[in-house]
């Protein structure tokens, strides 16, 4: 399998790997560049641990894209049943994993945690 890439596309992956957090994304600019060196799909999807058919994908979203390499690269939205937690608890939950409980004045662990020899010998 052979990709073309221009200059700049080549440069635009380049710097997706480079510089891309998401190991996903990672990943396909990693598969686009080695099919565009002329690797064989099979040698693509083995190294990256992937199958061959997604390898192909990759190639056919690339080929047919408009927008940046990143947009391309990124997952898709999926369907689902949206969230329906509210800004304000989903805040308050986040704040409330961020913090400890002796914060908020649990001072041993519930009776349901403890084991039965609990050396601290306070049970």
């Amino acid at each position: 399998m052979k990709l073309t890439l221009s200059a700049g596309q080549r440069r635009e992956l380049e710097v997706l790997v480079a510089g891309t957090r998401d190991t996903k994304t990672l990943k396909r600019a990693q598969g686009l560049l080695a099919a565009a060196d002329g690797e064989p799909a099979v040698a693509i999807a083995r190294w990256l641990q992937v199958c061959e058919k997604t390898v192909y994908n990759w190639v056919e979203r690339w080929t047919s894209r408009d927008p940046t390499a990143e947009d391309c690269l990124a997952d898709q939205p999926r369907s689902g049943r949206p969230s329906t937690l509210c800004d304000q608890v989903a805040e308050t939950v986040t704040t409330l994993l961020e913090t400890k409980p002796r914060d908020h004045g649990y001072t041993h662990p519930p009776a349901a945690f403890r084991s039965a020899r609990c050396s601290c010998r306070c049970c």
